[in-house]
């Protein structure tokens, strides 16, 4: 009998696993476009008011931004994407040691062409 129901919870489980998957894989799918193979890349930046660290898919960026110094200042990233010369801005982060996560998307079709960290007075 204990083989049984274990049979059936295993088979139960791949069913709702292969049910969910297509879901899960529809939401990941940037707005737009389709997903490209070589994804995520990783990347990275740290200035002497705080860093920033993420992934790069297409014109999706996933990351998280982090005040480092306890300077009255507001660190936040940047982004311009291909194609466009309008600039992309994550939520502020502060004080000293407040990490917030984003994501930033770009046009669709276009890729991630610069990255900086800022800060501004807050």
């Amino acid at each position: 009998m204990r083989k049984k129901i274990c049979a059936t919870a295993g088979v139960l489980a791949f069913v709702v696993a292969a049910a969910v998957a297509p879901v899960a894989a529809q939401a990941a799918a940037p707005p737009g476009g389709e997903q490209i193979q070589d994804c995520p890349v990783p990347f990275g930046l740290a200035r002497g008011h705080g860093k920033m660290s993420g992934t790069v898919c297409g014109n999706h960026v996933h990351g998280w931004v982090e005040d480092t110094k306890a300077d009255g200042r507001c660190v936040f990233g940047m982004f311009q994407f291909s194609g466009s010369s309008e600039m992309y801005y994550t939520p502020w982060a502060a004080p000293k040691g407040k990490k917030i996560e984003f994501d930033v998307w770009g046009p669709a079709g276009s890729t991630m062409s610069y990255d900086e960290v800022g800060s501004v007075p807050c």
